[in-house]
């Protein structure tokens, strides 16, 4: 977080940038954010002051990859509630586009059907309960058929050892 507030306050206010963010706004043209679920407030500023200049069309882009239901850097500052507010009110003066992927591809189908079966039986239903979802739980699809598990045994008889 000190890296995050440092860089703001170098960068000077949107309405008064320092030398340091007027030099970075004639070089940066593309921001991507990986894991932008776990964003504390800090770095959100520091992205508003990065993009304060931008404007539609002028050739800049900013990318944020994130899923809200894996945020787990809360001890961290993270703010997952910033997700929601990019997805719904964009980044400043930056409109963003929100882009839901709903397959899998880096498990099989017997695990992704596990999994999805799994959440409607303990987390869906907890929507009836007293736990509530600030995002909505859907259902993937797997990328790549297979089962959940598969065992493939291996006997080595070389190395075994001769009982006396």
């Amino acid at each position: 977080m000190q890296v995050a507030h440092a860089a703001v306050h170098a960068l000077g206010a949107a309405d008064d940038p320092s030398e340091l963010l007027l030099s970075l706004d004639a070089r940066v043209s593309h921001i991507l954010v990986d894991e932008f679920q776990d964003t504390s407030v800090s770095q959100w500023e520091l992205l508003e002051r990065l993009t304060s200049g931008w404007e539609a069309g002028d050739g800049r882009s900013v990318f944020l990859v994130g899923d809200p239901m894996q945020s787990i850097y809360r001890f961290r500052e993270a703010e997952v509630g910033l997700f929601l507010h990019a997805r719904h009110a964009g980044l400043g003066s930056v409109a963003l586009e929100s882009l839901t992927l709903t397959t899998n591809f880096r498990s099989q189908a017997g695990v992704v059907d596990w999994v999805n079966a799994f959440f409607r039986r303990c987390c869906l239903a907890a929507r009836r309960g007293i736990r509530r979802f600030l995002f909505a739980l859907h259902d993937a699809r797997a990328g790549a058929p297979g089962a959940a598990v598969e065992w493939h045994g291996f006997f080595d008889r070389a190395s075994r050892r001769k009982r006396p």
